[in-house]
């Protein structure tokens, strides 16, 4: 693990493993460890859900572990996930921590991947096996949802959506201090295909006054994100930089727009397939 402020990680190496439960009629299905996902898959498959409509991937149970790692230090339990898809990381972090004192959940996805199911479904799951704490599950566009959040509302935070989303999104929860004075924010795939993205989002942290370190042990790595006591740069730098990232996003969603329309009329007159 690598750090951008010479610190070492404030992570501890252990932490208890996971365990979920599942009732279905007279049967009950439990996987622990966090290792096995197979209860999931079977609720999913009894729902008469094709496989690759729920697809849960390789960077589990590593990055659920890293959250729980990171949870069991943390003052409080409020999380936030942007991108739930098919519950892979909600399920087991959320079946570990739900009796914690404070314990609340949001989630929020847009179902645009392929393997993102209707959020009830993964509520349903939860009830079912036993949840009974605070649960919102939010459909819809993440930047203006997260528009809509107060400050200090959450204690940890995973962004692990689409990719060019990340600097304008994390960019609206630093401006708008959405994370707890203790809180952690997590990055997904940053070794990997939000690579680019994250050189933005050093940025944005450098900015407001975040440090943060690098999990190589979880598939195609996180950045792990934390109030550092850095000075902030000027409210006018911080204006700038948040400018630049919006137009940034809003030309990437135009360019997707016009292309979407392009292959609509290829298609209108049977160019395309």
């Amino acid at each position: 693990m690598t750090s951008n402020d010479g610190r070492p990680p404030r992570l501890p190496r252990e932490v208890a493993g996971t365990a979920i439960w599942l009732a279905s009629g007279d049967n009950t299905v439990r996987m622990s460890g966090g290792a096995d996902f197979e209860s999931l898959a079977d609720y999913y498959r009894r729902l008469g859900l094709a496989e690759d409509a729920w697809h849960v991937g390789p960077e589990h149970p590593s990055l659920e572990q890293l959250a729980l790692r990171i949870l069991a230090e943390s003052d409080g339990a409020r999380i936030l996930e942007v991108g739930v898809q098919s519950g892979g990381f909600s399920v087991p972090v959320i079946l570990e921590v739900f009796r914690r004192k404070g314990f609340a959940y949001t989630g929020i996805d847009n179902l645009a991947y392929t393997n993102a199911v209707p959020l009830r479904l993964i509520e349903v799951y939860l009830r079912q096996s036993g949840v009974a704490g605070p649960l919102r599950f939010l459909e819809g566009d993440s930047t203006s949802l997260l528009r809509a959040e107060g400050p200090s509302s959450y204690d940890f935070i995973l962004l692990d959506h689409y990719k060019p989303k990340y600097p304008i999104d994390l960019y609206v929860i630093c401006a708008r201090e959405l994370l707890s004075e203790r809180g952690t924010i997590v990055l997904h795939d940053v070794l990997a295909h939000a690579a680019p993205q994250w050189r933005i989002c050093q940025q944005i942290c450098r900015a407001f006054g975040y440090v943060w370190t690098i999990d190589e042990d979880v598939f195609q790595g996180a950045a792990i994100i934390r109030r550092g006591g850095r000075r902030r740069t000027p409210a006018i730098a911080r204006s700038l930089i948040g400018l630049g990232v919006a137009a940034r996003w809003n030309l990437h969603a135009a360019i997707g727009h016009a292309r979407r329309a392009a292959g609509r009329a290829l298609r209108s007159i049977g160019l395309r397939p």
